[in-house]
């Protein structure tokens, strides 16, 4: 299973919690591919020994694609919560707000999706 990884690059604590929980998905087993800007810690280097990919590019060819966004400041009332709602082809959004955004992944490069990642609190993938 090739699961990719998205790291945010701020908060640094965010970044290297994402890089922890990549390195905890190796253990089961998973093929991992880490989008970060961070190739010198310790946790992208210990992927790289073990065979794993760091990169800074977005790959969408995978079983799963795990977007760490910065944590929200809490708390956050449901309808004050920027949602992104991310579409698989063939796939069909659901249970989607007034105000949530709503991006097709075939119409859309990767590097928008990570760009649009970031802009939103919570991202659900349909």
């Amino acid at each position: 299973m090739k699961i990719v990884v998205v790291a945010p690059t701020a908060p640094p604590e965010r970044e290297a919690e994402a890089l922890r929980a990549a390195l905890g998905l190796t253990l089961r087993g998973a093929f991992v591919v880490a989008v970060t800007r961070d190739t010198a810690s310790r946790s992208t280097q210990t992927l790289q020994l073990f065979g794993h990919r760091i990169t800074e590019t977005l790959e969408l060819n995978a079983d799963a694609i795990e977007i760490w966004t910065p944590a929200p400041e809490l708390p956050i009332a449901r309808d004050a919560r920027r949602i992104l709602h991310l579409v698989r082809p063939g796939a069909e959004a659901r249970g989607v707000a007034e105000g949530d955004r709503v991006v097709y992944l075939a119409e859309t490069s990767p590097d928008d999706v990570v760009a649009l990642a970031f802009d939103y609190q919570l991202v659900v993938t349909w």
